[in-house]
Formats: structure tokens, sequence, C-alpha cells
């Protein structure tokens, strides 16, 4: 900030502080007249540098009286007066302290406006002027609060990349900041962990939500209900319900506890929606009832809705299903792409066939459309299973079950495929075994269906090959290279999970498989049309023997 105002400028510094103090209890119709005046006199005294300076401390608070463009014009006036100042008589009047202040003011303003790139490299600007700048501290709180709700914004619309680019954008700035900021990490580390879940990216997701956890932990336990929450999506998406249901369970009890309904909600909905899932009709709609009771925002009602929908059909009342889901909004890709699966399961338990194809056709268009693969990937093999009920209603066996291959085999491959999004370890085991399960155990139905016996011979010696490691020396390891192995006290350690964790090399695509080398198996167009179909490579080009 500048330096005292000298003898000659008292009355502009009485009524400077009077216009200033008036503005920050909020009278700012009282403060207006006083700030005016303030300025007016710094304009009368042309030819001194001090005007110059106090004109461009005054136009911080004259900047307070509007807002958008026009506010911004005057603090970057503000700010070419500071460097007019400098040429004139140096840093005598603090204007290099000042014009660090005026960068976090600027960038204040133009975070209002809803820009969010903008106002960082004014944040930067003053940082590097005056590290421990006071105005700027509180604007690292307003751009970490912005950015993660622009995230959940984008997150809500499927836009998860930009989403991803504000979050870390927000992470970088943190950095910035001398004094340490464990909370804003934590927070930006667990919106990030959502985010990423949503969008399929369950072992970058996981990793993020680790490392909130262990910063809230020390430094801002208000979030741990947050991280819960993150840790259910990623659990529930990898196929582990039961961990997701504990998950969800902990964040309701912590989110009651510190009164935050609207958290509290968010976890019954999502509690309802595994009951559902497992079967537990009457469990999920107390859960969905419950929480269209909580909290202010109207959304815990849209989602209760939904699940009640959802609910109705399984429970044989696919009309009132119908008739709920015509309330509910279909702004987000990912919700609309949910509340036309739900009316294709209507339609479904209603026997018109048409109607639910004609859904489901369009629940899938838009998840490849937002980048939603893996709710594809879920949804055609649910298909698959459902198509073959149809044969209750009369519908030819034959035609059904080569509409359930073409469902189910490629999602089965690309589910199995997507193994390697992950890492070796206990996540990657998990998708495998819960996620990619259902998927492939649709396969084997359909292809038993058609009684396609080179095809099921192929698929199964597809599911023995196991992933490839990267190219290593095939020469015989000599006593030099035993010595390098783990120690025993090493390799206790690892077993009872304690100690630094050996390296894992990243996994190759695993190979095609032939019973004949030179001849390409029953399995490899389908193997092309996964690839085509989710954008996932399944196989390499190298091909092996089977067994």
């Amino acid at each position: 900030m500048t330096t005292p105002a000298g003898p000659s400028w008292q009355r502009w510094r009485q009524l400077h502080n009077e216009g200033a103090q008036l503005a920050a209890e909020g009278d700012w119709e009282a403060a207006a007249p006083r700030i005016r005046e303030a300025y007016e006199l710094t304009l009368a005294a042309s030819g001194d540098p001090e005007a110059l300076a106090r004109r461009a401390q005054t136009l911080i608070n004259l900047a307070g009286l509007t807002d958008g463009d026009e506010a911004i014009a005057l603090v970057t006036t503000a700010i070419d007066l500071t460097h007019e100042c400098e040429a004139l008589v140096g840093d005598e009047f603090g204007t290099v302290s000042l014009r660090a202040t005026l960068f976090a003011t600027r960038a204040q303003i133009v975070l209002n406006t809803g820009a969010w790139q903008e106002p960082l490299a004014d944040l930067r600007r003053s940082l590097d002027i005056e590290p421990a700048n006071e105005t700027a501290q509180p604007v690292l709180g307003n751009v970490i609060t912005w950015h993660i709700q622009l995230a959940q914004a984008l997150r809500h619309n499927a836009d998860f990349a930009t989403a991803r680019q504000v979050l870390d954008t927000g992470l970088v700035a943190v950095t910035w900041f001398p004094l340490p900021q464990e909370a804003g990490l934590a927070a930006l580390l667990s919106t990030r962990a959502d985010v990423l879940a949503t969008a399929g990216d369950y072992a970058e997701a996981a990793a993020d939500a680790d490392r909130a956890m262990a910063l809230a932990s020390q430094a801002a336990p208000h979030l741990i209900p947050n991280i819960h929450k993150a840790l259910a999506e990623i659990a529930d998406g990898t196929g582990d319900q039961i961990t997701a249901a504990e998950h969800l369970h902990l964040a309701r009890e912590l989110f009651a506890a510190i009164g935050e309904h609207d958290g509290e909600a968010v976890a019954l909905n999502s509690l309802g929606r595994l009951a559902h899932l497992a079967g537990r009709d009457d469990e999920a709609v107390a859960h969905y009832t419950a929480a269209a009771r909580l909290g202010t925002d109207p959304w815990h009602q849209v989602a209760s809705r939904f699940g009640l929908a959802a609910a109705a059909v399984t429970q044989s009342r696919p009309q009132e299903a119908l008739r709920l889901l015509d309330e509910v909004p279909v702004d987000s890709p990912r919700i609309h792409a949910g509340v036309l699966s739900v009316r294709g399961n209507a339609y479904e338990a209603m026997g018109e066939f048409a109607d639910a194809d004609e859904c489901f056709d369009q629940a899938r268009a838009l998840c490849v459309d937002n980048g939603l693969w893996h709710l594809a990937l879920n949804l055609d093999w649910w298909r698959a299973d459902a198509l073959h009920r149809r044969v209750l209603h009369g519908l030819p066996q034959p035609e059904l079950g080569a509409r359930a291959l073409d469902l189910a085999l490629p999602a089965a491959l690309a589910a199995e495929a997507a193994r390697r999004r992950f890492r070796a370890g206990p996540l990657r085991e998990r998708w495998i075994a819960l996620a990619a399960a259902p998927a492939t155990k649709a396969a084997l139905v359909a292809i038993g269906a058609t009684l396609d016996v080179p095809l099921a011979a192929a698929y199964l010696d597809h599911l023995a090959a196991t992933v490839s490691l990267p190219g290593q020396s095939v020469e015989p390891a000599g006593p030099t290279d035993l010595l390098s192995l783990p120690a025993p006290d090493d390799l206790a350690l690892a077993a009872t999970g304690e100690g630094e964790p050996l390296p894992t090399p990243e996994l190759l695509v695993p190979p095609r498989v032939r019973a004949d080398l030179a001849v390409p198996s029953a399995l490899e167009p389908w193997l092309d049309l996964a690839e085509q179909r989710y954008g996932i490579q399944v196989r390499s080009a190298e091909v092996v023997r089977s067994w």
C-alpha cells in the first residue's frame, strides 16, 4: 500500500478513509460522495507526483461503485498511474506495493464476471511483486471456490476435459502462495477425484482421493465426508458396491454430524441407487424419500424422483415410472442418458420393444457423444441380457440371439481391455473381477445362445491371454542378477502392505490368440468392432499360438 499522505493531502486522506470504511460496512450509498470527492482532489493537483499515487489508490474504491468492464477499466487506469508515478520519483509513495494490490483487486473483479483463466494471470503478477500481499490471500480462496463450482457445473454437463483443466489450473495457483494451503489442495483434489470418477478415469481418481484424504485429515476435516463420497463413486464404478455403500454410510453420518444436509441428501440418493441395483427396492425407496426432504438444493428432489422411477419399474409399476420421469429435467447429458435408460426399461417391462430400443439407442448415443464410454459399455451388456428375455413375449430366439451377441461381445472385449487403464494393483484386479465380469458373462451367454462353437473356443482362448510386460532381455539370469532381487525382509514388508512399493512397469496390450498363426480366428472381426465401437485398443498386432 502507499506511504502515509503528505501534509497537503490530509483532506484527501480523511475523505478516502471515510469512504473506504463506509464501503467496508456495505454502505456504498454513503461512501460514494466521499470517494468521488477524494478522486476530484487528485485531479486538481496537476504536476504533483503524489497526486498520481493518491488517484491510483482512490480508483480502487471508485471501482467498487461499479462492476464488470467499467470497474476493470478503472483498476487498469490505476495500474498505469503507478507506473507513471514511478517514472517520476521511483517508489517514493509505495506504488509498487499498491500495484500488487491493484492486480489482486482486478483479479477479483474479473473473477466476478465468470472468467476463470484471466484472473490467475493478475493474481500471479500480484504475488510476484509482493508474495504476502494481504489482498491476494482472500482472492486465492475465492479462486479455489469458483474453480470448484465451475468444475462441478462442467461435470454436470459432461465436459470433463474442461473441468479437469479448471481444477489443474487451480492446483497450480495454490502453489504460488507462501502460506500452507493444505485445505485448498484437499478441496481441489477431492473435486478432481469426483470429476475423474464420473468420466470413468477410476485409477487416477483413486490417487487424487487418497491424497485429498491425507491432506484433509491434517488440515480440513470438514472435507472428509466429500472425499468418502468420491471414494464411493470410485468403488461403485469398479464394481465394488459393498465398499461403495460403506463409504456412503460414513459420508452420510459425517454430513449429518456437521449439519450439512445437502451432502447428506446426496449420500442418501446414492445409497438408494445401490440398494435398487442390489434388488432391495423397499430400502431404495426409503433412502430416496428421505433425501428429498433434506437440504435446500432442489436437485436432491430431482435425483430422488429419478431413483423412485427406476424402483417403480422393478416393482412392476412402469406407467408410474414414466410419469415420474416426465418431471425430471434433462439438462445434463449424463442425467439425460440415465432418464432414457430407465424409460427404456419401463417400455421393456410393458412389452413395447420398439419404444424401448429407441430410448436405449438415444441413451447410448448421448454416452458416446459425451465421452461416457463406461456407461455406454454397461448399457450394451445390460441390453444383451434383456434381449434374451424377449423370448417370453414370442419373439424369435435366433434373431434375439444375434442382436444380443452384437451388443454383448464387443462390450465384454472392451471391458476386459479397459484393465490397461489401471496400474497393477488391487483396483485393477477389482475392475477385472467385478466391473468387467458381468459383461464377460453376458458375452458367454450370448455366444452360447448362438451355438457358435468356433467363436466360443476363440473367446475362451482370448480370455486366457495375459497382459504383456515391456520387452526385456531373454538372456538367462546370472548370479549377479539374482543379487539384485528383493531381500526376504523387503518381501515380507510388501506382503504386509508396509514399506515402499516396488516399481511397476506399464502393461502392454495382450497379443491376439490363434490356433493357427496364419489363420485369423472367429473372434477377430469382433475385436475390430469393439475397438471401433468403444475407442479402446483391445489387442495388439502381435499374434501368439493358443494353448
